[in-house]
């Protein structure tokens, strides 16, 4: 058993009691208790050193745990806008991630062309660093609303104060294009 006892001269200790019956009375009363008690203040001292240390380390783990920096996809760095060792808050921006598996083209619709398009269309991407080499795919998304154009090419000729119609153009997989290329789409309608 450990308790702890006061001693002759006033402290409280801790002791740790063993013993066991060395004599009983007829009707089965102990009368004689046989045993060793030991101060074990030292070894509750460690027992308590040991418990905190264990509650230092669960705090450096949880520590550690917020400097660590998990990405809620799967996918790969397309940019990166902080350097290894800067500081950075949970507002900031630190990479941008991607999913280059299946590449997205979204694509400005001229508002004069919009009541032609369809889910499920085909159509196919250029760019210019590919020659006349044609990269299919399917339109999956048709915008809901006009909105202003998005891309502006170098043409001086060119109507800015047209509307257009966002689309999401999906290529085909193993479609493999750097992300963000400027690329001319055309959408095969019926």
């Amino acid at each position: 058993i450990e308790y702890r006892a006061r001693t002759d001269d006033g402290p409280w200790h801790w002791v740790n009691a063993r013993g066991r019956v060395s004599a009983r009375a007829a009707d089965g009363r102990v009368t004689r208790i046989s045993g060793v008690m030991m101060g074990i203040d030292e070894r509750r001292r460690a027992e308590a050193e040991v418990e905190r240390a264990r509650a230092q380390i669960a705090e450096a783990r949880a520590l550690l745990d917020k400097t660590l920096v998990k990405a809620p996809l799967d996918g790969v760095v397309l940019q990166r806008h902080h350097k290894t060792g800067e500081s950075v808050t949970t507002s900031d921006r630190i990479v941008t991630l991607g999913d280059t598996s299946r590449l997205m083209v979204r694509v400005d619709v001229d508002e004069t062309d919009v009541a032609k398009l369809a889910l499920g269309q085909t159509a196919w991407v250029r760019a210019d660093a590919y020659g006349d080499r044609k990269f299919p795919g399917r339109v999956t998304r048709v915008g809901e609303m006009l909105g202003r154009k998005n891309v502006r090419t170098d043409e001086p000729s060119e109507r800015v104060d047209k509307k257009i119609l966002e689309t999401l153009v999906l290529l085909d997989d193993g479609v493999r294009l750097p992300v963000g290329l400027r690329v001319d789409a055309y959408i095969q309608v019926q």
